[in-house]
């Protein structure tokens, strides 16, 4: 699922027209879904007394990412286009 967020983050940063970046914004919609996918499985990985503040840490890092991302791709994308925003995200992914 990374892989394929990795590939359409770069293929938006490529992207020649409209068309390709609503195709491609699909695609990056379709695959974020991974940070959830990492909620479930820390869970049942963490020890039973343990579980609730795990999971509390999850998703304060997701709330805390969410809003850290909009400030910050605003930033990249006032300097850098917003195709460095997208080359930034692949990396990261990456």
């Amino acid at each position: 699922m990374t892989g394929c967020a990795v590939a359409a983050l770069a293929a938006a940063a490529l992207s020649f027209n409209v068309t390709m970046l609503k195709v491609t914004g699909f695609i990056i919609g379709f695959t974020s879904i991974v940070p959830q996918l990492i909620l479930p499985l820390a869970a049942s990985l963490a020890e039973p007394s343990k579980r609730g503040k795990v999971i509390g840490v999850i998703m304060s890092g997701l709330l805390i990412g969410i809003l850290l991302s909009r400030t910050i791709s605003g930033f990249v994308g006032q300097h850098l286009g917003w195709r460095g925003m997208f080359w930034i995200a692949a990396g990261l992914s990456l």
